[in-house]
């Protein structure tokens, strides 16, 4: 059976045809020619460079993903976060009970309050008072050094998990993954992890009380205008910490680094990318607690899941992007970088003339 042809002249087969033939074919189909058409690429040439740039780049980025098992990728981080923030959250709250004589019982009572809020969304009343509340109070009371130590140790295999997982998909989008062995790979996964959490730990008081503390700092005649600025830059310097923090790890996961400014275009996409699937399914599940009662009940574990699952595909997605921005346009290699391969190279050459292939 022989396929129809367009009208014109017929391109030569065998290896004439294979330079043709580029690492990423367009996706463009039509009823004049398949992926990769000279009509397509033509077309695509056309454009002007400030919108076919982007769009191959995405394009790229969105093929590479999906090469590399971005949804199933994905659902294993969201497991492994599901998993892990139980025995986190008992070691954090665990260890904030110890810091009530420095940042105050108030404090500590105000932060009580508001996860006693937060949990009253997730679960029914009843269940909020007879099981979160007391637990609660008797973690954040005096401190529990038991409850700390458990925790700690079941965050530590489980939150570790969770952090090699998202290191395995980043070094699988920049085709690194056989450079680092396992055992140092969950190393740094377990370093990684326990340096976030004591950042947690110190931040999370921050976070919850920053305002509350930075007004009150203020004169009086001040502290109108001093709320009303801080509440208007306090959730732009979050997001921006965040930015930072997300590429600070796309910084360090890798074996071979990269100048630390080249990961800010996939953390930039990561953090979109997570806020607006976030608004969306909370809006989504929003829709659900209020028109379909009798799914109430299931709204809050899968939200939660689903919550893990648009992390760490957005986190994928900001490494892919990253790395087909270094495949289009390379950084340069840093300095031990290159003269770990003058060293390699000598070595080679040394070893070829001891040989005598030289």
């Amino acid at each position: 059976m022989s396929p129809v042809l367009p009208t014109g002249p017929v391109a030569p087969a065998g290896p004439d045809a294979a330079p043709d033939e580029g690492p990423a074919p367009s996706t463009a189909t039509g009823p004049d020619g398949g992926p990769g058409s000279p009509e397509d690429e033509s077309r695509l040439r056309r454009w002007p460079p400030v919108l076919r740039i982007p769009l191959e780049v995405l394009g790229q980025t969105v093929a590479k993903a999906w090469h590399d098992r971005i949804l199933g990728l994905s659902a294993e981080a969201a497991f492994w976060q599901i998993l892990s923030i139980p025995p986190l959250l008992i070691g954090l709250l665990g260890s904030l009970g110890y810091l009530g004589d420095v940042i105050g019982s108030d404090a500590v009572r105000q932060i009580e309050d508001q996860l006693l809020d937060a949990s009253a969304e997730a679960v029914t009343p009843g269940v909020v008072d007879s099981l979160v509340a007391p637990t609660l109070a008797d973690i954040l009371g005096s401190g529990r050094l038991d409850v700390v130590s458990l925790g700690f140790v079941l965050s530590l295999w489980a939150g570790s998990s969770a952090t090699a997982t998202f290191m395995n998909t980043i070094v699988i989008a920049y085709d690194q993954r056989d450079v680092r062995g396992p055992i140092r790979t969950r190393l740094k996964a377990l370093w990684l992890f326990v340096v976030g959490m004591v950042v947690a730990v110190l931040t999370l008081p921050l976070l919850v009380l920053g305002r509350e503390v930075l007004v009150a700092l203020a004169p009086p005649d001040w502290r109108g205008p001093t709320a009303m600025f801080i509440d208007a830059v306090y959730w732009p310097l979050v997001l921006v910490g965040l930015l930072l923090a997300l590429t600070s790890f796309f910084h360090v996961v890798l074996p071979h680094r990269l100048p630390w400014r080249r990961h800010l275009p996939g953390a930039f996409l990561s953090l979109g990318f997570f806020l607006v699937a976030a608004l969306l399914l909370r809006a989504y599940i929003g829709d659900i607690l209020t028109t379909a009662l009798p799914y109430g009940a299931l709204a809050a574990p899968i939200g939660a899941l689903l919550f893990c699952f648009f992390f760490g595909m957005a986190v994928l997605l900001g490494a892919e992007l990253n790395a087909t921005i270094q495949s289009r346009w390379p950084a340069p290699l840093r300095r031990h970088d290159r003269r770990r391969r003058a060293r390699r190279a000598a070595k080679l050459e040394e070893e070829a003339r001891r040989l005598g292939l030289r």
